[in-house]
């Protein structure tokens, strides 16, 4: 978990970059656009896809 906070603020770095359309006008993204576009939507809601356990 800490090293998930640790790259917390990389994480906001890199989907803030695909959000922005013109980035998105990539070859490397238009080749693999499921699986990408799959991707920067769980990450705009982590909560609904991914879960986490706590720590015990």
């Amino acid at each position: 978990m800490k090293l998930m906070r640790r790259v917390e603020p990389l994480a906001e770095t890199i989907v803030a970059f695909w959000l922005q359309p013109d980035n998105r006008d990539y070859p490397g993204w238009r080749d693999h656009l499921d699986i990408n576009r799959i991707m920067l939507a769980t990450s705009l809601t982590p909560d609904t896809f991914l879960e986490i356990p706590a720590a015990d």
